[in-house]
């Protein structure tokens, strides 16, 4: 038996497969989460958390806005991953689900540890264009500056004094 059938059959169904994770904001970041636990177990450095393509317009001006507070010499940002909760990240008991969706908004929750600390981060997800974007996160779990947008402000505020 030839396994060449086989593997063309796959070769032509994976695009399909992968259409449906375009459309599903959970899927958006699951694939976040899924590039800590590669980097962890391949010892590769985490995602840069600040990455362009994970957040919605609004939350590029904010990061761009902060950027253009920074002082050359001194760190640029924030001090510590807000999608991880810490600088360091050994990830566990990952559950990400769905709390609601419409048309073109999303609110998805990610609870997970990281290294033994419980983390509940929820993500306000709107689609722009073909993708689902992060437009704001709450810090379901307690603890300052509460969301994105406010971490994002604190940085540069920090950065112009």
């Amino acid at each position: 038996m030839s396994w060449r059938p086989f593997l063309f059959a796959i070769f032509l169904l994976a695009p399909c497969s992968a259409a449906p994770a375009a459309d599903d904001p959970v899927a958006a970041i699951r694939a976040i989460y899924d590039a800590y636990v590669v980097a962890e177990k391949t010892g590769k450095d985490a995602p840069d958390f600040l990455t362009q393509s994970f957040y919605s317009v609004r939350i590029k001006g904010r990061i761009a806005e902060m950027r253009k507070s920074c002082v050359e010499g001194s760190q640029c940002g924030p001090d510590y991953d807000f999608l991880i909760d810490g600088q360091d990240y050994q990830l566990r008991n990952l559950r990400i689900v769905q709390r609601s969706r419409d048309a073109g908004k999303a609110v998805v929750e990610a609870k997970f540890s990281n290294l033994g600390a419980a983390s509940d981060k929820v993500f306000m997800m709107i689609r722009e264009g073909e993708s689902w974007k992060i437009d704001e996160i709450e810090n379901a779990s307690g603890g300052t500056p509460g969301n994105l947008t406010n971490l994002l402000n604190e940085a540069a505020k920090s950065q112009r004094q």
